[in-house]
């Protein structure tokens, strides 16, 4: 027994318990402030706290004033659907899930704190609308009651987060920028082999990514947070510009650089003399980016490019299918059976099936938040039948649900069960609103129970059958994404400079979020970074052979080689190779032709995507 207890007890994480110990008071006092202050749901003010709580005082601040935002528009939402749909409960189903199905594809679409809102506003509304569906008497003091303790929940967890937690580490971001900057310099300058630089593109390749999945993180809260956003991202293009655009034979020789231009970024005077002058420019350009970021983000003056952020557009689509249908399914067997539980099937669906689409790996998720929801439902249920029938007032009811949140602490701090913590804090004060006097039937308090577990289950249903959601389905879809940019380039006729260029700056960005998929997925970062670059190769040389076709001087061989070339590319993800020859065969006509020179802008590219068809075959 005692190795029992002392093993049970080494697995709580000390600094993780007093964070959730505190969050956990905080969840206490704003439940009782929203008691005293007449709401009827006061157990949705704790849940806020528990939802908001964040490691660092901007997150903290960017997740209350979001979900004050998100319930807003939830609410006003959901109450206009029950008063002008409630005598049509089918009619009221379909509005709610197209409306969920909406925000969970917007949600997926955006990032940071928008996506939050978007996701909250969409399961906001479904908790409106399914808990007061047939009183639309009632409906506008249930939403003004979930605005209030939203409010109340958010204010007091604001106050905690100014209290308790500490501002995020900027300076360790700027430093991890520095640093990248002049590990991207060296590394160009570095007369490197191919074969010894291809490990080490990857290794900055994964930096950048790093650090471009923390800006969110690291710069939550702050003040000119956009601009700062922008700026950062401006160094990383301009970083990632310069490192995939290095010569593969040995980098470029620096005649006259510095050692000073390593240690303090790259200088536009350094680089000049240079036998590259594109190198140059792109060097330039990366210190200019710099210098913006130093100069608080003034990127307009500079006139220098960002990232063109990559959008899940095929995986937000099919997140806001899944949503949707999983809530019409639920629905119609709550509309069929009439079933008393059927709204909290249908709000638990709604939220689960919306909340946790934009996470790495749902369906994961889902089984530990199917332990969380019956354990909570359980000690939920174990305390509506046995402790608040004893109470002698609403305040006693309140107070009796304390003990279930400071148990709560516990189970999110402990190391085996801090996955379903959050399931199981939620569940229970979903189930523990007081209402006094209490006067629940067992097979009542039982069947909501059960209720609430229905939405973990169907999500996981959903996210493992319908459109499977893990990180290497999201891989696929980016180089799916990727492959479909390239096909489009090449059936296009005359490519505009302009277009060129955000096609490059997405693409940039595509590569970073592979990069991190493929990290997370344990698969090798080195592939994913070749994969990358080869795409980022084909498509300059379809881009140049577009100017080919236009150009009145190319030999009509050469033009002919060019069309097979820019056909073969519709295929490109089934038959990787064929593009491959092609290309080849082109740059073997423009070796023979009177432009010869100008091959050498494609030379090397067919091998390069022989030997990485793979990648392209993922899609």
């Amino acid at each position: 027994m005692t190795l029992n207890v002392e093993t049970l007890l080494s697995g709580f994480d000390r600094q993780r318990l007093l964070f959730c110990g505190r969050t956990a008071i905080a969840g206490c006092l704003a439940m009782l402030v929203a008691f005293a202050l007449g709401l009827h749901h006061p157990q949705w003010a704790a849940m806020t706290i528990w939802v908001v709580a964040q490691p660092t005082r901007g997150l903290w601040l960017e997740k209350s004033l979001s979900r004050i935002a998100g319930t807003l528009i939830g609410a006003g939402i959901g109450t206009l659907m029950v008063l002008f749909l409630s005598s049509s409960p089918p009619l009221l189903l379909v509005c709610l899930a197209l409306w969920i199905g909406l925000c969970a594809t917007t949600g997926n679409l955006l990032r940071g704190p928008l996506s939050y809102v978007t996701l909250l506003a969409g399961y906001s509304a479904a908790m409106i609308a399914m808990l007061d569906h047939d009183n639309p008497d009632l409906v506008t003091g249930l939403a003004q009651d979930r605005i209030l303790t939203i409010l109340t929940g958010a204010a007091i967890s604001t106050l905690t987060g100014l209290l308790f937690t500490p501002k995020s580490a900027e300076s360790t971001l700027h430093h991890r920028i520095r640093l990248m900057v002049e590990t991207v310099t060296a590394h160009v300058m570095d007369p490197a082999t191919y074969a010894m630089a291809r490990e080490k593109r990857a290794a900055i390749l994964s930096e950048l990514a790093a650090i471009d999945e923390s800006l969110e993180v690291q710069l939550a809260g702050k003040v000119g947070m956009a601009a700062r956003m922008r700026a950062v991202r401006s160094v990383l293009a301009a970083a990632m510009d310069l490192l995939l655009s290095a010569p593969e034979d040995g980098h470029f020789h620096h005649h006259g650089v510095l050692p000073a231009a390593v240690e303090a970024g790259p200088e536009p005077e350094a680089v000049a003399p240079s036998s590259q002058p594109d190198m140059a420019r792109r060097m330039a350009n990366l210190q200019m980016a710099w210098q913006a970021l130093e100069q608080a983000g003034e990127l307009e003056a500079q006139g220098i490019p960002s990232l063109h952020l990559h959008r899940d557009w095929i995986g937000a689509r099919q997140a806001g299918l899944r949503a949707a249908f999983s809530v019409l399914g639920v629905g119609a067997v709550w509309l069929l059976t009439d079933l008393a539980i059927g709204p909290f099937m249908v709000m638990g669906t709604a939220i689960m099936t919306s909340l946790f689409s934009t996470f790495d790996h749902p369906a994961r998720i889902m089984r530990f938040g199917i332990a969380g929801t019956i354990a909570g439902g359980t000690v939920a249920t174990l305390v509506r039948l046995f402790a608040m029938p004893l109470a002698e007032s609403e305040l006693t009811m309140v107070l009796m649900v304390m003990p279930v949140i400071l148990i709560g602490a516990l189970v999110m701090s402990h190391r085996k069960s801090m996955f379903s913590g959050m399931d199981f804090n939620m569940v229970s004060l979903l189930l523990l609103g007081p209402a006094f006097p209490a006067h629940i039937q067992p097979a009542d308090a039982v069947a909501q129970a059960m209720s609430v577990v229905v939405g973990p289950v169907v999500a996981l249903l959903a996210f493992t059958y319908a459109f499977p959601v893990h990180p290497q389905g999201r891989m696929r879809l980016i180089i799916r994404m990727i492959v479909h940019d390239l096909q489009h380039m090449a059936g296009t006729g005359t490519i505009a400079p302009r277009r060129v260029e955000m096609w490059r700056a997405r693409l940039y960005h595509r590569i970073l979020r592979l990069i991190r998929w493929a990290e997370k997925t344990g698969g090798m970062t080195v592939l994913a970074a070749e994969g990358g670059l080869t795409a980022l190769r084909l498509g300059e040389a379809v881009t140049y052979t577009r100017s080919l076709l236009s150009n009145d001087a190319a030999p009509p061989a050469v033009k002919r080689a060019g069309m097979a070339f820019l056909k073969s590319v519709e295929k490109l993800q089934e038959q990787p190779v064929r593009t491959a020859n092609a290309l080849e065969r082109l740059e073997k006509r423009l070796a023979l032709s009177d432009l010869g020179g100008s091959g050498s802008l494609i030379a090397g590219t067919a091998s390069r995507l022989a030997s990485n068809e793979a990648f392209f075959r993922q899609g």
